[in-house]
């Protein structure tokens, strides 16, 4: 219906007095229509809208979308509206039809007809369900449409397809969507359940829905645009291919663009059975959640802290004998925003039942620190190591490489942007980018300096004729200071954690055996105690439990506490110190969700069980002395 440039300008003005600027822009948005908030006056941004509208038909769909009573907590301000409304598209022979859940723009002549008495309705056909198009792709399908094109254009160009049979025309699914008015039985229907209805009572479904896909994937849909078109079509494929369907969108013989159409396939590569669908529509759940803002802003941190965490380990691996203290911070504080990340996004791989189809095929964290690095690819005296693991840069490049690759392919599978991280998280990723800057500056100084020094001093030769006499103080020394006094460890020689037993004799008191050797010390003997009460301390009690719990906490869920997080770290820095072992004492948290301890860890026998031989009262003699004063 064409109104006029007066008209159209009244209409701006009347909505602009009903609606705010944000509704404006709204209601236009969900019509695909782009708006000018530059523009200040609400009816102003409303005619410029009003002009971006290819078809007439368009701009009247758009008024009724404003008369929607969605739009009015009070009925009778919507009815004023309307009457405001009907008032100026008088001048153009228009009235706008409402009831109390819908409003249509229709001529005058066409008001006056009367609606049809209930008798005069067709009978409602049957459910024949013969066509090969699935309930779950016809849906995706039209929930894939209803994402590029605004509703009215929809209607306007799969209409006439439909109403070729008025019988299948005037099912109620199918009228109510169409007509939009409603008159007793036909309520509000949408795209998909319109598609639905064709599907399951059409004789000639697939002939119809073919026809109709077809039609909305030509150009002139999306502004002649061949290859938004093909870009929608290739969408479209995504979900025929698993009723072994195919929109074919060129000509063959030709190689020129053509109108797509609907063919069936015959190749096996395309059959699908019950359980590819199904596992189908799992990844298409797993992407909905990959998708969500929250997890989108997470996989966009993880590529770049992975980046990040390539670059640190690059200029490691350049002289990995020095590894400095704020670079390891670096380090650390990297690798943990990674495996925050991984787990959040439930990225790891899954053996159980529930095993996630998009997981990092490739997750590569090269070494727990750097100041362990060295002690874990060099060998055991007595292992054999076919391997080829070398601390070396181009043998670590490739497993990082393809880590960074599964991140990147999961980024672009959800359509990822560079969102901003969380500032905290930021704060990290660009501490560890301006070090680097300033080691790798630091580096080529360095570099420089003595290229010019081996170019300008010529070599001298100095010869040592006597060395002074070195002093080593307990050099073996496994003592900590807490609270100005020094305690000195149990001494252990280097033992793997297999080979390592914990038993409590009771809540205060532990025996240890290491490999041959034996030590019984309580909790401050092995530096567990509050600072201010003297009592032990709760990473103490934490490592109590584990032993009452056979060595495994419960399930963890994420994100883990800081708590817990201090506790396990606490007494992991103290079994290494103990037993010089420089590996993590605890199995690694993605593969089983738990803190699991590698040693032996035994809990007290039952207080109530007659000790006949005495070992409580010889241990209690024999214990480790607690302190030693502090030179």
């Amino acid at each position: 219906m064409k109104l006029g440039a007066k008209v159209k300008e009244r209409i701006a003005r009347t909505i602009g007095e009903y609606f705010s600027t944000n509704n404006i822009v709204n209601i236009f948005t969900d019509a695909k229509i782009s708006t000018d908030k530059s523009l200040y006056a609400k009816w102003r941004i409303i005619l410029d809208a009003f002009s971006k509208v290819t078809t007439e038909d368009g701009i009247s769909h758009i008024i009724e979308d404003f008369c929607h009573p969605l739009n009015f907590q009070d009925l009778q301000i919507r009815q004023n509206f309307i009457d405001a409304l009907n008032k100026i598209l008088s001048y153009e022979d228009a009235v706008i039809q409402s009831t109390d859940r819908t409003a249509k723009m229709v001529s005058l002549s066409e008001s006056k007809e009367k609606i049809k008495d209930e008798d005069e309705k067709v009978k409602v056909l049957p459910d024949i369900n013969k066509s090969s198009y699935s309930e779950k792709v016809v849906d995706l399908v039209a929930k894939e449409f209803c994402e590029v094109l605004p509703n009215w254009e929809i209607k306007k160009v799969i209409k006439p397809i439909i109403k070729k049979d008025n019988e299948l025309y005037n099912q109620e699914e199918i009228k109510g969507y169409f007509d939009e008015i409603d008159i007793g039985n036909y309520p509000f229907y949408t795209f998909s359940e319109t598609l639905q209805a064709v599907r399951r009572k059409d004789k000639e479904a697939d002939i119809r829905i073919s026809a109709i896909i077809t039609k909305l994937l030509h150009p002139l849909n999306y502004n002649a645009d061949e290859n938004q078109a093909e870009k929608i079509a290739n969408k479209i494929n995504k979900y025929l291919k698993y009723d072994r369907k195919v929109v074919d969108c060129f000509d063959k013989e030709t190689g020129e663009y053509a109108v797509c159409r609907i063919a069936n396939l015959e190749d096996e590569e395309y059959f699908r059975t019950e359980d590819e669908i199904t596992l189908f529509e799992e990844e298409q759940e797993e992407l909905q959640f990959l998708r969500l803002p929250e997890n989108k802003e997470k996989i966009s941190t993880l590529r770049k802290a992975y980046q990040t965490f390539i670059n640190i380990v690059e200029v490691f691996c350049e002289n990995p004998s020095k590894p400095s203290n704020e670079m390891n911070d670096a380090y650390l504080k990297t690798k943990e925003l990674i495996a925050d990340a991984v787990r959040d996004l439930r990225l790891y791989a899954n053996n159980g039942d529930n095993k996630r189809i998009h997981t990092l095929e490739h997750y590569f964290i090269p070494f727990n620190n750097l100041f362990t690095a060295e002690r874990e690819y060099t060998p055991d005296v007595m292992e054999i190591d076919l391997s080829g693991k070398k601390l070396s840069w181009d043998y670590i490049r490739p497993k990082m490489n393809a880590t960074y690759g599964c991140i990147n392919d999961l980024y672009y599978k959800i359509d990822g942007s560079d969102m901003p991280s969380k500032p905290d998280v930021q704060q990290i990723i660009d501490s560890a980018s301006s070090l680097l800057s300033k080691i790798k500056k630091n580096n080529k100084k360095e570099k420089d300096t003595k290229q010019r020094a081996s170019t300008t001093n010529p070599v001298q030769k100095i010869e040592i004729t006597n060395m002074p006499e070195l002093r080593v103080r307990n050099a073996d020394d496994s003592a900590i200071v807490k609270n100005k006094k020094r305690i000195a460890l149990p001494k252990f020689s280097s033992t793997s954690w297999s080979k390592v037993e914990i038993k409590f004799i009771n809540e205060e008191v532990v025996y240890i055996k290491a490999d041959k050797k034996t030590a019984t010390v309580n909790y401050e003997g092995l530096g567990f105690n509050n600072d201010k009460t003297g009592k032990p301390n709760t990473a103490w009690h934490f490592l109590f439990e584990l032993a009452k719990r056979g060595g495994e906490t419960s399930e963890i869920k994420s994100p883990i506490p800081d708590s817990i997080k201090q506790h396990k770290k606490t007494i992991s820095d103290r079994l290494k110190k103990i037993f010089k072992n420089d590996t993590d004492p605890f199995y690694d948290f993605l593969e089983t969700n738990t803190y699991k301890i590698k040693i032996k860890l035994m809990p007290p026998i039952d207080e109530d069980q007659n000790d006949k031989l005495g070992i409580k009262e010889y241990l209690k003699e024999t214990m480790t002395s607690e302190y030693e004063p502090e030179n």
